[in-house]
This record gives structure tokens, sequence and C-alpha cells, in this order.
């Protein structure tokens, strides 16, 4: 009856909501047949007609649409279930992924059963929802997507029907996350922590569907997403204080923008969560820049740590009331270490132990991904057994690699994280050999139509140059992957080659005007495929060794995604 009254209220809203999802033709799972097949390929089929293909900020109302979780989660059956779960719970504009990964590494390197979600994926959609660490198998992800599918779609069928328009599915994130929460309720074994990662915003993104956190994280603050979160850093800071509940603590980075920390305060006090910044890492003995080596690279981890430190040590505050004997004593240890102003060894395992593709990650090549190597998908396991165990994460190189190539790859996408990632990129090629004088660097970027290239390849540029670091050769090619759906394949050049190839040369053209202090920067190239990309790269390493050819790929995840594909290195 309650599922049934719930649905019967949104029936009301789906009225005037028909007309734009069925004008939409991506908008509605009744675009496509409900009948796919029940295999993992199937729920890939399926959860692609979820994604709507509207720019962001267009259509249906997202305040509309984010009302809808709460009856999502009752057709479930798991809206109370979801009330016990331990989340840990992070919002931000830059780092929050990090801080969610780092935070769980410390937790499962201290004993502690956990769940993670975050967003986007590069390789695998399973990547999103891990437990303990690693992926969940394709046949639990098949078992438990079609039982979510099957609940939501029976429900969405009756309320569509009566409202004259379509079945009402929940959108691609929406759905993702709903799946997560499903599979982490119904897991065999309980969690000490669940980390979700907010998707973006805060305070109407899917995940703030959980009421009752254990603690809530916000990472640094800047402008991003301005077409739906405001254009200054005070309105962003307002969404993302949207996670804050009554007396859940709230834990911040360090160094935020004066507007921005004025609106977190405020809005701490107005919810009445307590708000504390996270203590430098380097406070902690033992914990200066030098004197720990992060297993995520890049100065700014080191801010994302501190976050995640201080998430870690209210989640062990909160098993000191509340959880079991066990729990309790290994939470005091720990709070005893921290009181004195050191890492617990476990913690400081878990900080330098912490993996997150795509993100400050270098990548020999492994001579994988050429015409010789045919479809991409033998890249891939079938994970027949659930192991996740016949993925080789470090396959042999090919006689096709070249051994003076390597990849830098860092999924950048903001003018700050820009700057970063160019810092990064410099220090990082200079620890690994000091640059000969014939090495030579590549750029290898690509970015989603709806951002600046200018606000973006400006601080690119200006950080290379200013340390030192000289491009050869800047190359802009589509990815392989699309946003507009899902797929274990990925195609040999991307969708809609041609409007795609038109971006490519703006973004060729915005690099080529920069203004720059040493005029000579190299040459500039549009290449169609990322399998051509490859082939030239490889190709001119050949040509200068022993010199070295280092490439800084950036910009967007699906690129990076793409290529990490191609180099048989899937996350696992």
């Amino acid at each position: 009856p309650v599922v049934a009254r719930a649905w019967a209220r949104v029936r009301a809203r789906a009225r005037a909501m028909a007309a734009a999802v069925a004008a939409d033709k991506g908008a509605s799972a009744a675009a496509i047949a409900a009948d796919y097949p029940r295999t993992y390929d199937g729920t890939l089929a399926a959860l692609s007609s979820l994604i709507s293909g509207r720019r962001r900020g267009s259509g249906i109302a997202w305040e509309e649409t984010f009302g809808m979780m709460g009856v999502y989660l009752e057709t479930l059956g798991i809206a109370d279930d979801i009330k016990a779960l331990p989340v840990v719970h992070v919002a931000g504009t830059k780092g929050k992924g990090s801080t969610c990964v780092l935070a769980e590494s410390i937790l499962r390197s201290s004993g502690r059963r956990t769940a993670l979600f975050t967003s986007p994926h590069l390789v695998d959609v399973r990547e999103r929802i891990r437990i303990n660490g690693r992926l969940i198998s394709k046949a639990e992800w098949t078992k438990r997507f079609w039982e979510v599918w099957d609940k939501l779609w029976a429900a969405a069928q009756s309320a569509g029907a009566d409202a004259g328009g379509p079945p009402l599915m929940p959108a691609y994130f929406r759905f993702l996350t709903l799946l997560a929460l499903y599979v982490f309720v119904k897991s065999s074994e309980p969690f000490d922590a669940v980390l979700l990662e907010v998707g973006l915003g805060g305070r109407l993104d899917a995940t703030n569907v959980v009421k009752r956190p254990v603690v809530c994280g916000i990472t640094h603050l800047g402008l991003d997403h301005v077409e739906l979160l405001g254009d200054t850093v005070g309105k962003i800071a307002y969404e993302k204080a949207g996670i804050m509940k009554p007396g859940v603590d709230v834990v911040t980075a360090e160094g935020q923008e004066a507007e921005a920390d004025e609106v977190l305060r405020a809005r701490s006090a107005d919810v009445g969560a307590p708000l504390s910044v996270a203590r430098p890492l380097h406070s902690y003995a033992g914990c200066a820049p030098r004197s720990i080596e992060l297993g995520l690279a890049g100065a700014h981890q080191h801010e994302n740590a501190a976050v995640a430190v201080a998430l870690c040590r209210k989640l062990a505050a909160h098993e000191r009331s509340h959880g079991p004997a066990s729990s309790e004593a290994r939470a005091a240890a720990e709070e005893a270490a921290l009181a004195r102003g050191e890492l617990p060894h476990a913690w400081r395992t878990g900080l330098e132990s912490a993996t997150w593709p795509g993100r400050a990650q270098i990548v020999p090549d492994s001579g994988y991904g050429g015409p010789e190597d045919g479809d991409d998908d033998a890249a891939e396991s079938d994970d027949s057994d659930g192991s996740g165990d016949a993925i080789d994460e470090h396959p042999p190189p090919t006689k096709s690699a070249a051994p003076n190539l390597t990849f830098y790859m860092d999924g950048a996408h903001t003018p700050e994280s820009m700057v970063l990632c160019a810092e990064w990129f410099a220090k990082a090629q200079s620890r690994q050999a000091a640059p000969g004088p014939r090495d030579e660097v590549a750029l290898l970027f690509n970015i989603m139509d709806e951002r600046s290239p200018e606000e973006l390849l400006a601080p690119l540029s200006a950080t290379l140059e200013a340390n030192g670091v000289r491009v050869s050769r800047a190359l802009f090619t589509p990815p392989n992957s699309s946003y507009k759906s899902v797929s274990s394949a990925s195609p040999a050049v991307a969708d809609n080659l041609e409007r795609s190839l038109v971006w490519q040369e703006r973004l060729r053209s915005t690099w080529d005007g920069l203004p720059r202090r040493q005029p000579n920067q190299g040459s500039s190239a549009v290449v169609p495929s990322l399998r051509d990309t490859l082939a030239a790269l490889r190709a001119r390493a050949a040509e200068v060794r022993p010199a070295k050819v280092r490439v800084l790929v950036t910009g967007s995840l699906y690129i990076i995604g793409d290529l990490l594909k191609m180099l048989r290195r899937p996350p696992r």
C-alpha cells in the first residue's frame, strides 16, 4: 500500500512530464523494448536506454526527479534497510573520488569490510560498485541488476500507463545509485563502512537519498558545472552543503575560498551539522610530503588524504559508541595513536597502497591496441567465476611495444586541476629519469564539447611552460566510447566522427593560438581515431629510440578509459 500510494503521487507528476520525456528519444526506457537478454551484455543495453542524451540543465526539473528517489527505494523494498548502512558521504568539486578511495583503502587496510560507490567508470561499468576494493563479479552484477530493473519497470509501466505517457524509469546515474545501494543492502555480510561519492552537486544528487550517514565530507570547492550549480563558488558551496544532515559531523578541506567557507559554516549552523576542518596530513608524525608516498600521486593528494583521515577518525569514533566490542577495541587503539599525533600503521599502509586508475597514473606501453590485436574485447575477462582474477592487471608486453614510450594519465577537467596535472607531470617525468636532450613530450587531449577549451588548455599550457616542459607535438583525437551508451566493446572510431573531428579542430586551434613565452612549441594535429594516435606515437618512439617519448593524456576520462582498454590495463 505504501508503494502504491507513492506511485500514485508520481502519476500526477508524470502527466506534466510525459510530453517532455516522450519528445526526448533517449529519456525513457520505453524508447527501447523491455525484453533485453538476461545476460551481462543485456544489462548494458538496458542501462544505455536510460541515458537521456539531453545536456545537463535541460528538460525535466532536477528537483522533480530527485524527489522520485524515495519512491524508487520503496519500490525496491530497501527504504528502511539503507538507514542501517554506515555511510560516509563525500561531495566536492575536486578530489571527492580520490578522498573516497583513500578513505576506503585506510578502512580496508585496518581490517574493516568496505563498500564503495564512485563515478564515472573508465573501462567497465562495474568499477562504480566495489566491495572490499574489488569490482563485483559479472554474475553478481547481472543478478542484482535484473532484480532492480524488473521491480522498477513493473511499477513504472503501471504509473506511465495511468498517466498517459511512457514508463518513468530512473535515469542512468540514479539507476546506478539505486543498484549500488541494493547490492550493498543484499550483501551476505554487513559492512563496517559504505563510502558514497556524490555524482554532481550534493543537495539534489541521487546519493543524497541517504538521510542518516555516519559522517559527511566536503573536499576542495571551485567552479564547475555552473549551468546547474551556480556561477559563483558560494552558490556551488550551497549545493555541496546540501549533503549536511542534523547531528551528523561534517569534515571539510583546509584552505577553502573565503566565500565557500562562509557558506559552509552558515549551512552547518542552520542544519545543525557540526563542521570541522581536516587536520593537515603533515601534522602527523612521519607524514611530511617527503616522508610518506601516497598511493595517489600529486601534491594535492595530501589535502585529500587529510580529509580521508579525518573521515575515518569520525567513523572510528562512531564505532566506539555504536559498534561491537571488537570494533570498539580497534577504534580505541586507533584514537589513542591519533591523539598522540601518529597515524596508525594500518592507516598509513592504506594511504600508501591506494590506487585510482586514470588519476596521476603512469603506464608504460604494453604493445597492445594495434590493428593486429583485432577486437579490443580480447582485453576483457568473462569473469565467469565471479572472482575477477582472470583479468591480468599487468599483461606482458608484445613485440610491438615501444620500450621508450610511456603514458602519463590524469583526468583533469577544471582549470585548477589542469594546473595540478601539469605540475604532477613535470615532477613525475623528472623523478623517473631526468629528460635527455632528445626526449620528447607529447600531449594527447580531449574534452566533451560542453566544456570550454580555452579555460582548460590555457592553464595547462602555461603551467607546463613554467615548469620547463616543452610539448613537441599536441594530438587531439575523439574517444572511442560515448557517454550516450554503455558497452563491453569499444568501436574502432568515435560515434558521429565528422562532428567529433570538427570539435577536435576547435581544440587544436585553441592550443595553437595560446600565448607562449617560447614561440617554438612544436606541432599539433587532429587524428581521427585513438588507434591511429597510438600507432603514430609508437612510430615516433621507434624513430627517436633510445630517446624517450612521454605522453601526457588528460582532459576527458573517456579517452583515458579507452586508452587503458587498448593497452589492456583495465581497472580490477
